[in-house]
């Protein structure tokens, strides 16, 4: 839709039928009040929306599309507004529809190791709603105090779990989702098997907002890990993070929960721009990896299968050098390195985001390549 089309098509008369919808308080025309929507946390990114409407239903959801589809006025979805490329800013006065308000638990199941939530809630609330049940939903991001769900499924998210659990995609068993002519497709399933007809969910997944507003979802849930053994280790080459991990996976299995590569350059801007993060090494190496292996059981399984891992890599003089974490503060602290990587390069300055996937085998020769 061309952007005369889709601002013209608000009239007031059509913000005031929107109002009516939502009610006027979550129907925001204000400059001022629209700013936090319209801003990305970079403030690289500055939109521009006709009016954000903050639905608190599905059904709110449902005829807010319909009368969008109705006059052809051009809709953007949002979630927690931590995308980094802008990808959720309205440019050309638009209707933004933000998620916020769909905050609701609406299912746990323990015994079934499922839960259906509402796509307004945080990534944090999610994960804080299944350990109340002692149960764990695996995606983690940097940002999970104030990305919601609706973003990592419309994303597909991926986080510091995928090495384990895998993506967004992986998680998730069923969908609600509103289509753009306000119909409401209900793929509430928590079935773990459904080979019955074709998997529309896998559609809404990754496809950011383009084919619907996803407004709830059943999400799989694990057992909570009992211990979690954390490591960074300093390397000498790029190629050998490979053997690292598949040596890693050897001899620990699926308990390898995080394998996170880190360059000395981004070790560097960290340290420099996020309180309290500093570098446990008294030598500075040119790559290093965060390794996290978890255990079932609360009886050092996980800290003797890192160690192990460690002897090894060693007597192969695939280390340079390694610190374990002995405490919880230490956990956070190695962890701090690893999720401060976004906030310390836009204290930084300009930084081109991305977000790119290539095979396994062939990082070492990507990353040669793109410096």
């Amino acid at each position: 839709m061309s952007e005369q089309a889709s601002s013209n098509a608000l009239s007031p008369e059509l913000i005031e039928r929107l109002r009516g919808i939502v009610g006027a308080s979550h129907a925001l025309t204000d400059p001022d009040q629209q700013l936090p929507y319209l801003r990305e946390w970079r403030d690289m990114y500055e939109g521009r929306a006709g009016v954000v409407l903050r639905p608190g239903s599905t059904k709110e959801v449902s005829a807010i599309l319909a009368l969008a589809h109705e006059h052809r006025i051009g809709v953007v979805p949002q979630a927690g507004n931590t995308g980094l490329v802008g990808g959720q800013m309205p440019m050309h006065g638009e209707i933004l529809i933000s998620v916020g308000r769909l905050k609701r638990v609406r299912a746990l199941d323990a015994q079934g190791y499922t839960m259906t939530v509402e796509t307004g809630l945080t990534l944090a609330e999610v994960q804080a709603a299944a350990a109340e049940v002692n149960r764990l939903f695996p995606l983690s991001l940097p940002s999970e105090g104030s990305c919601q769900l609706g973003g990592n499924l419309g994303t597909n998210a991926g986080g510091v779990g995928v090495l384990a659990y895998g993506n967004t995609r992986q998680l998730v068993l069923g969908l609600e989702v509103v289509l753009a002519d306000g119909r409401i497709w209900n793929g509430l399933k928590a079935l773990k098997k459904d080979n019955t007809g074709y998997d529309l969910r896998d559609l809404f997944i990754g496809s950011e907002g383009t084919l619907g507003v996803i407004t709830a979802a059943v999400l799989r849930l694990f057992p909570k890990p009992a211990e979690k053994s954390t490591a960074l280790v300093a390397i000498p080459r790029i190629d050998v993070a490979l053997e690292l991990l598949n040596r890693a996976q050897a001899t620990a299995g699926r308990a390898v929960t995080a394998f996170e590569f880190i360059p000395r350059l981004v070790m560097e801007l960290v340290t420099a721009n996020i309180t309290g993060a500093r570098d446990p090494f008294s030598t500075a190496y040119p790559w290093y990896v965060l390794i996290e292996v978890s255990g079932s059981k609360a009886d050092g399984q996980a800290a003797r299968e890192l160690e192990a891992i460690l002897a090894e890599a060693f007597e192969r003089a695939l280390l340079l050098d390694a610190v374990i974490a002995g405490s919880l503060q230490q956990t956070k602290d190695l962890w701090r390195l690893r999720e401060g990587i976004s906030e310390a390069q836009k204290a930084a300055g300009g930084n081109i985001k991305h977000d790119i996937s290539v095979p396994v085998p062939k990082i070492a020769e990507f990353i040669a390549r793109a410096h």
